[in-house]
């Protein structure tokens, strides 16, 4: 970890000792406001790039974490967050330990990072399938700045 931003290094080994699961595809909007409506929460800002599948955005920390307990409820799983965000074993006793979180839940930044890079399947790659962010990514500098035009449209607006 750590081999981006100066803010991330130094890059730093982390062994993951446990399993776990995570989702293939991001939250669409789709799926996140649902949760709205049947929580009465207020849905986020799509920043003029439409809804519907795409990824969800403009989400705060307790938000996503407010998701992910619902989503356990959905499913009759324990809840996994207490209301300082900690995480909660399938008792309820607060742990550090994410692999005793039996619920849905967000990944750690380790976690994100292993399976951003292709998980158990990787090849060594910087990012999911290549070392070129350009192949395997989509942002402003090779969208042909439509990311920033998206954001400078909702800021007009």
């Amino acid at each position: 970890m750590g081999r981006g931003y100066d803010n991330e290094k130094p890059a730093h080994k982390v062994t993951l000792t446990y399993n776990f699961y995570i989702g293939k595809y991001e939250t669409t909007f789709d799926e996140y406001d649902a949760f709205c409506a049947a929580t009465g929460k207020r849905s986020p800002s799509d920043s003029g790039w439409e809804r519907g599948k795409r990824p969800v955005i403009n989400v705060i920390w307790n938000d996503a974490t407010a998701y992910c307990i619902w989503l356990s409820e959905m499913e009759n799983l324990p809840k996994v967050y207490d209301e300082n965000g900690s995480f909660l074993d399938k008792d309820g006793i607060i742990t550090s330990d994410p692999s005793r979180v039996v619920g849905y839940r967000l990944p750690t930044e380790a976690e994100w990072e292993y399976a951003a890079r292709g998980g158990k399947v990787s090849k060594g790659f910087r990012y999911s399938g290549s070392n070129s962010a350009d192949e395997v990514a989509w942002y402003s500098y090779n969208s042909g700045d439509e990311l920033l035009e998206g954001l400078l449209r909702e800021k007009m607006a």
